[in-house]
């Protein structure tokens, strides 16, 4: 099964701008975009402390869990989020103080890609954790729910490709552009006409990689329903699967991955560097209170 998340437990990457997938499992984080895995959410503090909730939800949309799975799953998340609240959140405000720190100067797309590696790499120890509970569970699952979530996630990744295999190029550009323009706009605030220029001329070169991307998910689904006959060693195949799935790319695939990545980074970058003092307060406003969240949240209970 997978993360989150943020990634799902049909192992989708996290909060990828789906219009062109970039890295894999990574998030186009930009250097303002939220590290909290809800960070998408209009209340980062609301969510997060019902992740005790949301999550069995979201488990539920694939599986229909019985009384005693449930409380099962709810145990594994009251010490899943208590890790995450003691150790994890701390290192958080250190991240958002190092993209603050760098606010302060001529921001470069070296600067900006550690950042988001940074990001990642928190981003990946919730989900190598997430995944010994949810692995748990798999035992405890009959086969009659492996088959419902199986069938499931082969119906969303028909939903998938229908969505997004359909477009012309430009459906796929202005679908790009829309969707950097508004996670930029949530943080800056309205983008001027030579902002959203860059935007533009990012997006011309991006290259498609719906069909990667839809094939890489597709080859995980053959996957996981062939390992969730559960035969002896499947959860370490599983583990480690999850954790090496990049080594196992399509190497044209993910030189289109990276080039994406670059040419989204160079246009955040351009554009940060470039903002007016309202955007460059509203940016700071936003930082801080992703920061005053994360210090709200690791206070005692």
């Amino acid at each position: 099964m997978g993360s989150t998340t943020s990634k799902s437990i049909v192992f989708v990457r996290p909060l990828v701008i789906k219009p062109f997938p970039l890295r894999p499992h990574a998030k186009v984080v930009l250097l303002l975009c939220s590290v909290l895995l809800i960070s998408s959410c209009s209340s980062t503090k609301f969510v997060y402390n019902r992740l005790d909730f949301f999550l069995p939800w979201y488990l539920g949309r694939y599986v229909d869990l019985d009384r005693e799975q449930s409380r099962s799953l709810d145990r594994e998340l009251v010490g899943l989020l208590a890790w995450h609240r003691e150790e994890e959140l701390p290192t958080y405000l250190d991240l958002l103080a190092s993209a603050e720190a760098e606010l302060e100067t001529t921001i470069s797309v070296e600067t900006l890609d550690r950042l988001v590696r940074d990001f990642e790499t928190a981003w990946y120890r919730v989900r190598d954790r997430g995944l010994d509970a949810l692995l748990l569970l798999g035992d405890e699952l009959s086969n009659e729910q492996l088959d419902q979530f199986v069938q499931k996630i082969k119906k969303q990744q028909q939903k998938y490709e229908r969505k997004y295999l359909k477009r012309n190029d430009e459906e796929f550009r202005k679908d790009a552009y829309e969707n950097l323009k508004d996670t930029l706009s949530d943080y800056l605030g309205r983008l001027d006409k030579s902002q959203r220029a860059v935007i533009l001329a990012a997006v011309s070169d991006l290259v498609r990689s719906d069909q990667y991307w839809l094939a890489e998910r597709m080859a995980w689904i053959e996957f996981i329903e062939n390992e969730l006959k559960r035969e002896p060693g499947w959860q370490e195949r599983v583990r480690n699967t999850v954790i090496d799935w990049e080594e196992q790319l399509d190497p044209k695939a993910l030189a289109i991955y990276e080039s994406n990545t670059l040419r989204v980074q160079q246009a955040a970058v351009e554009i940060l560097n470039s903002r007016t003092d309202k955007q460059d307060r509203r940016l700071r406003r936003e930082l801080q209170k992703l920061k005053d969240d994360v210090v709200d949240l690791t206070a005692p209970r």
